[in-house]
């Protein structure tokens, strides 16, 4: 990734974008954008992101929500989550969620104490909050990451699902793409998936993107569509005022669907 905050309501948009066409000639993929669907925006951010202007975003009427990046492995958990939610909050942001970068060289398990912890710290599960997120990504070219092999990064995986789910009552969300379908790793190899967030910085959204990992439109949470505020879909925000360069997502499903 990095997330950042994803601005979740823009009406009004084109509908271009509702089919594209696959890798194997003219026949069109399986729609996964529509009118319906881009009108929730949401945008994600964590510590090095910079300055956050809670109250432009509040009052932005493009977005919806936020999502804060709140623990990595078993060590890292900034006091900056806790005040940037608790900002967001204030502000006026309607939704907001928090995802934990995983660390593939620790234990899922252990990971997941350190991100329910910070959970706990702004009372997750009292108000509009998205699911949980585990971001899984390979990271830059030096991190530990890309030195752990597939059968210990997804033993990870599993085990922090699972233990976040236990413990919360809610399925967690996965943020990945090229990790996954790198090691070939599909649905059916993560047994508690529930909703797939993953990144194209493109004006399309193509099948092939989630079905090369054995998954449909129906499991996606959000689709990325702006990095750093680079953005290929028109009439899309790429930024908030204040908040200089962002990531931002068009769910695809409902707010009230994300937060059960």
């Amino acid at each position: 990734m990095p997330l950042h905050l994803v601005p979740l309501a823009l009406a009004g948009a084109g509908v271009a974008l509702a089919k594209s066409l696959s890798s194997r000639g003219d026949q069109p993929e399986e729609p996964t954008v529509s009118n319906g669907n881009l009108d929730r925006l949401i945008l994600d951010r964590f510590s090095g992101d910079g300055p956050c202007p809670w109250l432009n975003l509040a009052q932005d009427e493009s977005f919806d929500g936020a999502i804060l990046k709140a623990s990595e492995g078993v060590g890292y958990a900034p006091s900056w989550f806790v005040e940037q939610w608790e900002a967001a909050h204030t502000a006026g942001v309607r939704f907001l969620g928090s995802y934990h970068f995983l660390r593939f060289d620790q234990t899922g398990a252990s990971q997941a104490q350190t991100y329910l912890a910070q959970l706990r710290k702004v009372g997750f599960g009292s108000g509009n909050h998205f699911n949980p997120v585990v971001d899984f990504e390979q990271g830059g070219p030096t991190h530990a990451n890309r030195s752990v092999g597939k059968s210990q990064a997804l033993t990870a995986l599993n085990s922090f699902m699972a233990t976040v789910e236990q413990a919360t009552g809610r399925p967690v969300i996965l943020y990945g793409g090229s990790a996954l379908r790198d090691w070939g790793i599909t649905k059916a190899d993560i047994p508690r998936f529930w909703k797939l967030w993953t990144a194209r910085y493109s004006a399309t959204l193509p099948a092939t993107t989630y079905t090369s990992m054995g998954m449909s439109v129906s499991d996606l949470f959000a689709w990325q569509y702006c990095g750093d505020s680079e953005s290929y879909l028109p009439g899309y925000p790429k930024t908030v005022d204040g908040f200089g360069k962002c990531d931002i997502s068009a769910m695809q499903m409902s707010l009230t669907e994300a937060c059960q």
